[in-house]
């Protein structure tokens, strides 16, 4: 780097600052990617996410991602999950994609959230049209429906009544009729069972 390019980058990284300190939340995330990079000022990941939690907190899709990520591999900030999935959080629900995918990461993997593979699901289709994360959604979606079919039908085996009824409707959206009516005959003879038990109980 010349000293032309040195002196530029301080520049920039001064009048950043001083705009950020103004609470200017665009300048706020600005500075943080500053800090973080090392852009015109000694690297400082602490420093990055006080300046991206500012930004964050004034509603910055792109800081509340970026701040996330710091508490994800603990840079500047302790790291803390649940925290990496709250601000994940939010900036997913302004639409920002990668925030979305690396929420539904977390839902599958049970890191910072319960596991709900019905949660990860949800975001994982949200990115499953964008170009980026397209073929690694899909694939994840493939594995969540892989995986609950299979805690499913172990449910329905130990004659669990909603998980009879709705692995019979999975194996008729798959054209699989004669499980399908297998699994949800069995559903029905445990309701009408469980009827008459009821019934038998209030005589």
């Amino acid at each position: 780097m010349t000293n032309e390019q040195e002196s530029e980058e301080v520049r920039r990284f001064k009048e950043t600052k001083i705009k950020a300190e103004q609470g200017d939340a665009d300048e706020q995330y600005e500075l943080g990617c500053m800090y973080a990079e090392g852009e015109g000022v000694p690297q400082d990941y602490a420093e990055a996410a006080k300046w991206f939690q500012k930004a964050a907190e004034q509603g910055d899709a792109g800081a509340q991602y970026s701040l996330a990520k710091m508490y994800r591999k603990g840079q500047g900030v302790e790291k803390n999950d649940k925290e990496a999935a709250k601000w994940f959080r939010k900036a997913a629900e302004k639409g920002l994609a990668k925030a979305q995918w690396e929420l539904g990461c977390m839902y599958a993997e049970g890191k910072g959230v319960d596991q709900d593979y019905e949660k990860a699901a949800k975001w994982f289709r949200k990115v499953a049209t964008d170009k980026e994360f397209r073929d690694y959604a899909q694939d994840k979606l493939d594995k969540i429906s892989v995986e609950t079919e299979k805690r499913i039908r172990e449910a329905a085996e130990k004659g669990d009544l909603g998980a009879q009824i709705k692995l019979g409707e999975i194996c008729a959206m798959y054209g699989d009729y004669r499980e399908a009516i297998k699994w949800l005959k069995r559903a029905n003879e445990q309701s009408k069972a469980r009827k008459e038990g009821k019934m038998g109980g209030n005589e």
